[in-house]
């Protein structure tokens, strides 16, 4: 299995580097601390697996959007964490995190948890927290679709938190068409409420060391 570790140099997973260099069946392929860093790793080596830190989780995104589709889908993403939040939970399960890893104690405990990941023996989706909400995985992880240039404008007004009405002011609108636009935008892209939409639309950027 051969694993990518992402990290940042202010959450150093020590604990976790140690426990994969003893791990049986695991071949740290790299560290990465930066998104240049990762995309390098990922565009040039074989990673079945990439571990990521609390504050990597937003910038796993922006590192799988700029990946080649076959690569993106052949990496499982895990976050690793000393005790996983709710609210980190619910963040992975809509970013399409594989799973949620609490880092063990010993290097064989790890190895099994990896494997587990990248059997789908327990995926995100099963977890009793996710269980109980009607969201539909991975819908953060996505590019927005639009129909039209009054769509793109809708989804940037609702990006930088403007009300419906206001939209439709100053988009030259109905209230009604700017409701139906939406509803539609939200059913194109297969989104569960309106607040995922206003949110992809707000974080829909690239870096541009990424470009």
């Amino acid at each position: 299995m051969n694993v990518l570790l992402c990290e940042t140099a202010h959450s150093q997973l020590q604990n976790v580097a140690g426990l994969l260099n003893d791990a049986p069946g695991v071949n740290v392929v790299a560290i990465a601390r930066t998104g240049r860093e990762a995309l390098k790793v990922l565009n040039s080596e074989p990673v079945d697996l990439s571990i990521h830190s609390e504050d990597t989780v937003d910038l796993s995104r922006l590192i799988r959007h700029e990946l080649r589709d076959e690569v993106a889908e052949s990496v499982s993403r895990v976050v690793a964490t000393e005790a996983p939040t709710t609210p980190l939970i619910v963040k992975a399960h809509q970013l399409g995190f594989d799973g949620i890893l609490t880092v063990p104690q010993t290097a064989a405990e790890l190895a099994a948890e990896l494997k587990a990941v990248l059997t789908r023996r327990n995926p995100l989706s099963d977890h009793p927290v996710i269980k109980t909400l009607d969201l539909s995985p991975g819908a953060l992880d996505r590019r927005l679709r639009y129909a039209n240039q009054t769509e793109i404008g809708i989804a940037d007004l609702m990006g930088i938190g403007l009300a419906d009405q206001d939209i439709a002011t100053a988009m030259q609108l109905s209230l009604q068409s700017v409701r139906n636009h939406i509803e539609s935008l939200i059913h194109a892209n297969s989104l569960s409420n309106r607040t995922q939409l206003a949110v992809l639309r707000a974080i829909d950027w690239s870096i541009p060391d990424f470009a």
